[in-house]
């Protein structure tokens, strides 16, 4: 009997060396087996079995995932990018003890700018304030509780 290690390195392989996004399901379903709760183990396990047995033609009916109404790729990154930032903001204030303010949304920038995710692209100080108060707002979070 091939070992639990054995199986993902070989679902390792098939996913790096073949693109085999299949495999990565399958090390993760293997995964869950061990260490996730038994609704989990089942939920996951049934909707591979759909995917699998060609019940569902992808995925995403396979697993019941639905995009919103009005969802667009581009609004979704953009909020990812904000709450990104916002959270780089949170942590940094943290670390540093600055106050909201030009000097931080600036540091922030050229942190963004050097390394992470965004390593590479340039953002200024005003990207990062705007991408901070516009999750500051959704939160329901005022200016004057920071």
């Amino acid at each position: 009997m091939i070992d639990r290690d054995e199986l993902l390195e070989h679902y390792r392989q098939r996913y790096e060396d073949e693109a085999d996004g299949v495999a990565l399901l399958e090390a993760l379903h293997r995964c869950l087996r061990d260490d996730a709760p038994k609704w989990l183990q089942i939920a996951v396990g049934r909707a591979l079995v759909r995917y699998d047995g060609a019940e569902s033609r992808t995925l995403d009916e396979a697993f019941g995932v639905r995009r919103p109404k009005h969802w667009t790729r581009k609004r979704a990154r953009k909020d990812a990018f904000d709450l990104a930032v916002y959270l780089r903001v949170i942590e940094h204030r943290r670390r540093t003890g600055e106050a909201i303010g030009r000097v931080l949304f600036e540091n922030v920038a050229d942190e963004l700018s050097r390394d992470g995710p965004f390593e590479g692209v340039h953002f200024n100080g005003t990207d990062v304030q705007d991408a901070y108060y516009r999750v500051a707002r959704l939160a329901g979070i005022s200016k004057n509780s920071r």
